[in-house]
């Protein structure tokens, strides 16, 4: 089985879900529960490297997306999302 990674901004960007009442999820419990399941890790890529990366992602004003996208295209993997814009804009977003 391939190894499943996200972007440490999907943590964080949870915890805002949890903050603003949209999401009743803990990051931490989150991330437990995937990497017991999946086996999914945090990308380890220099975050540094991905926030230079993402100034060029014009098409989405979202910081979240921004850097979750840019993190999945530097390592040529798909990104697993919902989000129309995302897929709008990025050849390689699923959602099956």
């Amino acid at each position: 089985m391939e190894t499943l990674y996200i972007s440490p901004m999907v943590l964080l960007e949870i915890q805002f879900l949890r903050e603003s009442g949209k999401l009743d999820l803990k990051p931490e419990r989150f991330l437990r529960d995937m990497k017991e399941g999946l086996g999914l890790q945090v990308c380890s890529s220099p975050f540094v490297d991905a926030v230079l990366s993402s100034v060029e992602l014009s098409w989405t004003r979202d910081p979240f997306d921004r850097l979750i996208v840019i993190q999945a295209d530097t390592n040529a993997a798909p990104l697993l999302t919902r989000d129309k814009i995302i897929h709008e804009h990025y050849s390689r977003a699923v959602w099956d």
